[in-house]
């Protein structure tokens, strides 16, 4: 090899990480996420045996509270918010229970165990998700994963204990599953109905890949779920949660806030009346489904996946900053392909550091950052990708 030749092989970015400007955003967003994590260590890093010394910021606390309540028989009030809070600190009543009564099943093992174990258990298997999601998308670069896990998506899904890093761990695995074992990637759906706003996408590419074994898998086993939490914690429990859906979830869903990004919520940013915040989530979701559709018709399986895992997040009826690991997912499906190109790279790029925006900043380009580095991501990638197609055709 020559000197040029050597030069050339250490400045080119390695096959299955992206481009250069793509982990040049990544690499700087790590080093970001990694000081804010060492600023915030103290309050990280500790786990309080009573939740009710934990960070305000700790969703955790309302799936330890909403676990407490089923273990006690109580899960109907759960959903009383005046219940609820009762069993919380007074700097944490703000919090909520949304999830349908099935979620019970996760969380009443949570709550067994002392608020700071199951927060050590639920950070270890938030971070052990990623390597997963990677090992599903085949991507064996060390730096991507690096990268993955000091990501500001873990950041931020690490200072609030969300589910983001499970969520883009079953829909990946569902869809890579559905063809060669289509019962457990049903039953891993049934599952993510725990967390439904994410799975309006993933049903609809098994139906335009004629995965009907694993969709009929998934009914069956959510309709087990549901029979199973009727029988444990009592159809009261479902009767609450549905109420609690006009009474609790919708004014919640009608306030515009901070680190959002559904269609809706940004339109709702903008200035737009409920009618075309509506217009904007219906118009969205269409765009979104006739994406996932003609992609898992034309392409190439891993890139149909990562088009739809990136456009659930888009889709979903209530999608937060503490989801981006579905970014990862995504992202990690087309990081075996060749170099991107620079337009991906660039939107990509802007889409992995996102989240910052919002947690950091204040103000309107702020608060619609999020969301308009998803559409342009999104509309990149699908314009890249099907242009792909069309020439190879």
């Amino acid at each position: 090899m020559t000197t040029d030749g050597r030069l050339g092989s250490l400045v080119r970015p390695r096959a299955g990480a992206g481009g250069a400007l793509f982990m040049v955003a990544a690499a700087l967003a790590a080093a970001f996420s990694l000081g804010v994590a060492t600023s915030f260590a103290d309050g990280l890093l500790s786990f309080p045996a009573d939740r009710g010394q934990a960070a305000v910021a700790e969703d955790l606390v309302a799936f330890h509270r909403a676990g407490e309540m089923a273990l006690d028989g109580e899960g109907a009030a759960a959903y009383d918010p005046g219940a609820f809070r009762a069993g919380l600190a007074e700097r944490q009543k703000g919090l909520l229970w949304l999830n349908p009564p099935h979620a019970f099943f996760i969380m009443a093992p949570i709550a067994a165990l002392p608020y700071g174990a199951a927060k050590a258990i639920w950070l270890a298997l938030n971070f052990a998700a990623i390597p997963g999601v990677l090992a599903l998308a085949g991507v064996k670069s060390r730096a991507f994963l690096a990268l993955a896990l000091l990501s500001p998506a873990m950041l931020v899904s690490t200072m609030l204990l969300q589910l983001g890093g499970f969520i883009a761990l079953g829909l990946a695995a569902a869809l890579v599953l559905a063809p060669r074992r289509p019962i457990l990637a049903g039953v891993i759906l049934a599952f993510l109905t725990m967390k439904p706003q994410y799975g309006l996408m993933a049903p609809l590419f098994l139906i335009a890949t004629g995965q009907w074994r694993a969709i009929i898998s998934a009914v069956a086993a959510t309709a087990l779920l549901v029979a199973a939490s009727v029988a444990l914690f009592g159809a009261e429990s479902w009767l609450a949660f549905f109420e609690s859906l006009k009474t609790v979830h919708g004014p919640f869903s009608r306030q515009v806030m901070e680190g959002t990004a559904t269609f809706a919520q940004t339109a709702a940013k903008f200035g737009a009346s409920e009618a075309a915040r509506a217009a904007a989530q219906g118009v969205g979701v269409a765009l979104c489904a006739a994406a996932v559709w003609s992609a898992a018709r034309r392409l190439p399986r891993s890139k149909a996946m990562s088009l739809t895992l990136l456009v659930s997040l888009a889709a979903a009826p209530s999608a937060w900053i503490y989801d981006w690991p579905l970014v990862i997912a995504a992202l990690a499906f087309l990081a075996a392909r060749p170099n991107w190109p620079v337009p991906v790279q660039a939107a990509a790029g802007l889409l992995w550091l996102a989240p910052l925006v919002p947690t950091f900043w204040d103000g309107l380009l702020a608060g619609v950052a999020p969301a308009l580095a998803l559409y342009a991501a999104a509309t990149a990638t699908a314009a890249w990708v099907f242009s792909e197609r069309q020439r190879a055709a």
